[in-house]
């Protein structure tokens, strides 16, 4: 007797395409802001958790949080020729450019700036490579993770979160549309599709990326988070009072990663031998 088969449902487009191929997406949700000056370093190290290693052309993931430690947003930190670019996720623009300003008004030389009708880009996948190197020639294959340049008024970074080649590029708006178009013509040979954020999401909870808007819309440090690996122990920063309080009281509970032989719903608390253990912050 021949074996049973299973059915399964077949997978949409875009959700093939960054596995197989590559997708394109509008990152809407992302938010550069530039920190500038004699002050800037001054500025950020007391802004940014994590020691300011950062040289020209690199980035760092890092976090901003509030005074009580609570992560507030999620970022990739940038050195641009001395000056420093935070990429954002979370809050707006105008509340990370008052966010410095208020907790770095005796810096002088301070400048904190959002870069006018800049919007931005992704480029995730297998060959999302391959794309790029229609786009800027053959050069960019070499480009590490964490880095950045920049061609024709567009900053391109290596990054991303679905655990394939990805890139990041960001350019006032009217460049971006035509750059849009332009890479939807080059990845025609590629299968191109476009992925939204959800998908986004999805393939970054798949390789254990943090997201703001799901693990990190909880009030939680980055204690709970397991995210201590950014930040600094040897500097004073905006929460650092408030997280060396709670690791001397001791943490009580952390994220980790669980699977399930059915859906998982965020939201759904986990039971175990009869009492509830936990809760999906993400899924």
């Amino acid at each position: 007797m021949a074996p049973e088969l299973e059915v399964t449902q077949p997978v949409p487009g875009p959700a093939r395409a960054v596995r197989d191929s590559v997708v394109l997406s509008r990152l809407d949700h992302l938010v550069q802001v530039r920190v500038s000056g004699g002050g800037a370093y001054e500025g950020m190290s007391r802004v940014f958790p994590r020691e300011l290693y950062v040289r020209d052309g690199q980035l760092s993931q890092g976090l901003l949080l509030r005074e009580d430690g609570v992560v507030w947003a999620d970022c990739l930190l940038g050195n641009d020729e001395g000056d420093y670019i935070l990429l954002c996720e979370g809050p707006g623009g105008g509340e990370i450019v008052d966010h410095i300003r208020d907790h770095c008004q005796n810096v002088d030389g301070l400048e904190v700036s959002i870069p006018e009708g800049t919007s931005a880009v992704g480029i995730d996948g297998p060959y999302a490579w391959e794309l790029m190197a229609n786009l800027v020639g053959p050069e960019v294959i070499g480009l590490p993770y964490l880095t950045f340049f920049h061609f024709d008024g567009v900053m391109c970074c290596r990054a991303g979160k679905t655990g394939e080649y990805g890139y990041v590029l960001l350019a006032e708006a009217d460049d971006l549309t035509a750059l849009w178009d332009e890479l939807w013509t080059l990845g025609a040979t590629l299968d191109v599709e476009e992925a939204d954020l959800d998908l986004l999401d999805s393939c970054a909870l798949e390789n254990w990326f943090f997201n703001i808007r799901a693990e990190g819309s909880n009030e939680l440090t980055p204690l709970e988070l397991q995210l201590q690996w950014r930040l600094s122990r040897r500097k004073t920063y905006i929460g650092s009072e408030a997280l060396k309080n709670r690791l001397e009281e001791g943490i009580r509970r952390r994220i980790t990663c669980i699977t399930g032989e059915g859906p998982l719903v965020e939201g759904d608390d986990v039971h175990c031998d009869g009492s509830v253990r936990g809760r999906l912050v993400n899924a």
